[in-house]
């Protein structure tokens, strides 16, 4: 019937088959409905933005659009403009993604300010974390979807990420996809043997 995960496909291109004009007319509903109907073929590469690129004059964002990922991410993508990104060669998100023709993503972080980190705390930079001005500047650079977690040491915990989660949300609307969650050692609480029902 065309339906799948209560997603009518009828109505949407396949991720695989999108080209850049497809992207630039759809809702980030949409967006979600065709990874859906790419039935877990979706690739996501990452790439942190804040070191060189692997060749000279290329982005690693145009490498991994070459070599197939459906979606980007710009790890450790500088909101302020003010701050160097090697990996960008100068270029913003919306210049990139004239490029590349994909999906680009940013990342934040959500750093629990007054959690108990074991050894020494690593703070997040202000320009890179879960707030209202940092939501707003994703949106205003254009990107189509934003990641929210935590890194090692930030103090990043379950009910930060679910909070940074329910604020993105009230601002992104349906402007832009949410991932949120938990990956390495990204909070507080142990990632291995998790008791996840709360």
């Amino acid at each position: 019937n065309g339906v799948l995960g209560g997603f009518d496909m009828s109505k949407v291109k396949r991720i695989l088959s999108c080209t850049r004009s497809d992207f630039e007319k759809m809702s980030a509903k949409e967006l979600k409905e065709s990874i859906f109907a790419a039935e877990g073929r979706t690739i996501l590469a990452q790439n942190l933005v804040m070191f060189s690129g692997l060749i000279d004059g290329i982005t690693n964002t145009e490498l991994e659009a070459a070599f197939g990922a459906d979606l980007i991410l710009l790890n450790g993508y500088a909101l302020d403009k003010n701050k160097e990104m090697p990996g960008m060669l100068g270029m913003r998100l919306k210049d990139v993604k004239k490029l590349v023709n994909r999906p680009l993503g940013i990342y934040l972080e959500c750093p629990e300010v007054n959690s108990n980190v074991a050894g020494e705390r690593r703070e997040a930079a202000s320009d890179r974390v879960a707030s209202v001005e940092n939501i707003e500047k994703c949106l205003n650079e254009g990107a189509d979807f934003i990641i929210l977690g935590g890194n090692p040491g930030t103090g990043t915990t379950f009910e930060s990420i679910i909070a940074a989660t329910k604020l993105t949300k009230s601002i992104v609307g349906d402007k832009a996809l949410i991932f949120a969650g938990k990956w390495e050692d990204g909070t507080v609480e142990k990632v291995l043997g998790d008791p996840l029902a709360k």
